[in-house]
């Protein structure tokens, strides 16, 4: 994620810390734009991970096409993260004992 403006990573990092759901927007194979809610968690490095079933939709359509974008909103502020990316599958649990 490319940390624009005048906050650092630090900042963002922290920023997300108490943060846990997300708007996680894909396309379809169409070429529609799809987006679902997740609960994610956020490394140093300002990676996201969430887990997901594999038949989703939103599985289905990362597996096609790995773009997505995330929109997270703190509900005690009026400011939100918006970041885009690209997407791929970690498997096993290790991301997430790492990173509680």
């Amino acid at each position: 994620m490319a940390v624009i403006g005048h906050k650092g990573k630090e900042e963002v990092y922290r920023y997300l810390q108490p943060l846990a759901i997300a708007v996680l927007s894909t396309v379809n194979p169409k070429q529609h734009p799809y987006a679902a809610l997740i609960y994610f968690i956020v490394d140093n490095d300002l990676n996201f991970y969430y887990l997901t079933k594999s038949d989703t939709n939103k599985s289905h359509n990362l597996k096609k096409n790995h773009h997505a974008a995330l929109t997270i909103i703190d509900p005690l502020s009026p400011k939100t993260i918006q970041t885009t990316g690209s997407a791929s599958e970690v498997e096993g649990a290790e991301v997430y004992r790492n990173n509680k």
